[in-house]
């Protein structure tokens, strides 16, 4: 698997062959002061985004303390996932750079993300779903 992984110029959502060793070491030194029950369900987090085989993912200059997107062109959906507790998964489609500047107030009153996931009991089978139907109307409208 070659995910790549690259930076953006702005902090997202306002307050490589693989991925999975780069991105680990980087949030093991983010989540140092953690609880290993709180490093777990991170990690556990990160993984089931990744199982679902995004091509890439970017940080924003909030680094890996917040938000992480990972890009799905197979799906045109960037779903993005953060690392701190309290915080719901949010999909995009085009215009993903420009909606991820916005505050998450302003993303949700505007309507401009696709999907919001909250952490909550089968919030994996949640992002399944939507993986899966936007693949189906993106292949359909291929």
């Amino acid at each position: 698997e070659n995910v790549k992984m690259r930076r953006v110029a702005w902090k997202m959502l306002p307050e490589g062959a693989h991925p999975w060793p780069r991105l680990e070491r980087h949030l093991a030194d983010v989540l140092r002061p953690y609880s290993d029950n709180t490093k777990a369900v991170i990690f556990d987090r990160q993984k089931t985004i990744l199982s679902h085989h995004p091509e890439e993912f970017f940080v924003g200059t909030g680094g890996f303390s917040d938000y992480i997107a990972y890009v799905f062109p197979h799906h045109g959906l960037v779903i993005l996932e953060c690392i701190r507790w309290g915080n719901a998964i949010y999909a995009f489609g085009q215009n993903w750079e420009a909606f991820t500047k916005l505050t998450k107030a302003e993303v949700i009153s505007a309507g401009v993300h696709e999907a919001r996931i909250v952490h909550t009991e089968g919030w994996k089978e949640r992002l399944a779903r939507l993986l899966d139907n936007r693949n189906a109307k993106h292949l359909a409208a291929e």
